[in-house]
């Protein structure tokens, strides 16, 4: 209709008309841009809080498991000087045979904490991390989890450090003693019930023994129980985790909620 009554304008040589309906078309263009980029904004802003709000949960779920990986890494950098205290007093083993025979098996044992990055990935994959419209948040997300990938390199020590203890230990303990020990998550969930496994002063005694004549697994003790570099690992990520979680918390303006 426009359209008509505009050629119509222009054959009669009606410019007001001819300008007025021009007008009309192209405020009515305009209007509409304006409308779709109101709701293409607002979509942005839907998805934005969305990944917010998945990002922030994903770091929750992270801060838990660094936290535990810190308890549990300490706890084994405590069995390993057990051992090497016990190496000088032999009656530390025999004051407690259960402590003293579980770390054996499990001082050397290393962890990593698994870090949820489903959606950051989705995020970097789909091309949006744009869509999140603080800068600064934006480079801090980034730095979060490439963080996280650089540490990770150094993996293949914790790994060879692990798998060295295990095979100069191979034959302190029976397998009967080995059976009887409480799965490591078990067994240091504080918790979660444990079942003691309840070993005596004389299998404590003779577990010593035999590693004591194993001076190679004595001197391994301190390098694989140490966990110097793994705890600074997982602490540099508890801060970094704990910052991005209280800067998400920020953008979402809904601090009190979290």
């Amino acid at each position: 209709m426009v359209v008509r009554r505009l050629s119509q304008a222009i054959r009669e040589q009606n410019w007001f008309t001819v300008l007025v309906e021009f007008v009309i078309v192209v405020a009515g263009i305009f209007v509409a841009l304006q409308v779709d980029g109101w709701n293409e904004a607002r979509k942005e802003r839907v998805l934005e809080r969305r990944y917010l709000e998945r990002l922030h949960q994903d770091l929750v779920q992270d801060i838990d498991e660094m936290k535990y990986g810190e308890r549990l890494s300490s706890q084994r950098k405590e069995m390993g000087q057990m051992l090497l205290r016990a190496a000088d007093d032999p009656e530390i083993a025999e004051f407690d045979p259960d402590s003293f025979i579980i770390a054996i098996e499990q001082a050397g044992y290393t962890f990593v904490p698994a870090v949820n990055d489903s959606t950051f990935e989705e995020i970097k994959f789909a091309g949006n991390l744009g869509i999140i419209r603080n800068e600064g948040l934006r480079g801090q997300i980034s730095a979060y989890y490439k963080l996280i990938e650089r540490y990770q390199q150094w993996s293949y020590l914790r790994e060879f450090w692990q798998t060295t203890y295990a095979h100069l230990g191979l034959g302190i303990l029976t397998p009967e003693q080995q059976m009887a020990i409480p799965p490591v998550r078990r067994y240091n969930d504080p918790d979660l019930p444990v079942e003691n496994p309840d070993f005596t002063r004389e299998e404590a005694a003779e577990a010593l023994e035999r590693m004591l004549s194993r001076p190679d697994f004595v001197a391994h003790i301190p390098r694989a129980s140490g966990k110097g570099l793994e705890l600074a690992n997982i602490r540099t990520w508890l801060r970094a985790a704990e910052d991005l979680k209280t800067a998400i918390e920020v953008e979402l303006g809904n601090s009190a909620q979290y």
